[in-house]
């Protein structure tokens, strides 16, 4: 009796953790955007934290881009050096609301971002998480 109950609790712990990781589908390479994001985006600004300000790009003595490659590369420079450079995916997700959304997943970054807004030339990318960050971008043209 103890082993079946052990069994039985394995398997529904198993099954927990399938469910919650599956609720959110890869959709990168064939999504638009996915392919919509690839390039290199100079950073304008960024609103939210605890007191809800903005920091703008030229407020500060830095220049930031964060770049996507179509190897699924994320990159992040300030000043011409690299800071940071990941894998990355993009999912489809249910938010708490069960509105669908599109979430930018980097590896080794422990906040997941949603993608909240793409055009050609702007990208709105947020931090799924309270009092964090909206940073918008423009495309960096070469």
């Amino acid at each position: 009796m103890r082993k079946n109950g052990l069994a039985v609790l394995l398997a529904a712990g198993l099954c927990a953790i399938l469910a919650v990781h599956c609720g959110d589908d890869d959709i990168t390479g064939d999504n638009t955007i996915f392919r919509g994001i690839l390039g290199q985006w100079q950073w304008e600004k960024s609103c939210g934290g605890y007191t809800g300000g903005c920091i703008y790009a030229d407020s500060v003595d830095y220049v930031v881009y964060v770049s996507f490659s179509a190897d699924s590369v994320y990159r992040r420079v300030i000043d011409d050096s690299l800071v940071f450079e990941a894998k990355f995916h993009v999912t489809r997700d249910k938010l708490p609301n069960n509105d669908s959304a599109d979430f930018l997943e980097i590896e080794d970054y422990f906040i997941r971002t949603v993608i909240e807004g793409l055009t050609e030339d702007s990208l709105i990318l947020a931090d799924y998480c309270i009092d964090c960050y909206t940073s918008c971008y423009s495309r960096r043209h070469p």
